[in-house]
């Protein structure tokens, strides 16, 4: 089998293939590419989102939204592989664009590793941002059916048991 066979249909999420080997976009890992690095969930008041910590080594309070508090910082998770972040819709700096029918709230993680140990030099090691949004619909239609049962309810029952007989002679 040739090379340019290995990579048909074979890696995930837009990820470029050479020589059989997939190179995978920000923000997915895997051999091709399957694995999601962020996950974010929308709620009616909040947003959590959480990033795989392979993504961010070091410390979990350096990964924040676009305010910088303490209340808007990372924490790691209880699985330990991951830090989550939370925040309410009106809180630590997210915005939010409408149209008719959407509105999104907006926010940016971001992660800068310090790189000088001494103090003569700022530089950042390394340094990510990762753009969260949440689309909620403003209007959304819910439908439900109850039928009842009309007529006589009627219903019988029957149980079991045992029935102990003693004889004696005199």
């Amino acid at each position: 089998m040739d090379v340019s066979d290995e990579c048909n249909n074979r890696c995930l999420n837009g990820a470029s293939c050479e020589e059989g080997n997939c190179t995978c976009p920000a923000g997915f890992d895997g051999d091709m590419c399957q694995d999601k690095q962020t996950y974010v969930e929308c709620g009616t008041d909040s947003m959590t989102v959480n990033i795989a910590e392979q993504l961010v080594p070091g410390d979990a309070s350096a990964v924040h939204f676009r305010n910088r508090s303490q209340s808007c910082s990372g924490v790691n998770s209880s699985t330990s592989t991951e830090i989550t972040l939370t925040t309410g819709y009106d809180q630590c700096g997210t915005t939010f664009e409408e149209d008719n029918t959407t509105i999104t709230f907006i926010n940016v993680i971001t992660y800068a590793k310090p790189g000088s140990e001494d103090s003569t030099i700022i530089t950042r090691e390394y340094h990510m941002q990762v753009r969260v949004e949440c689309c909620l619909k403003k209007e959304e239609v819910i439908s439900g059916s109850f039928k009842p049962q009309l007529g006589e309810v009627a219903f019988s029952d029957k149980g079991s048991g045992d029935f102990n007989l003693r004889l004696e002679r005199r």
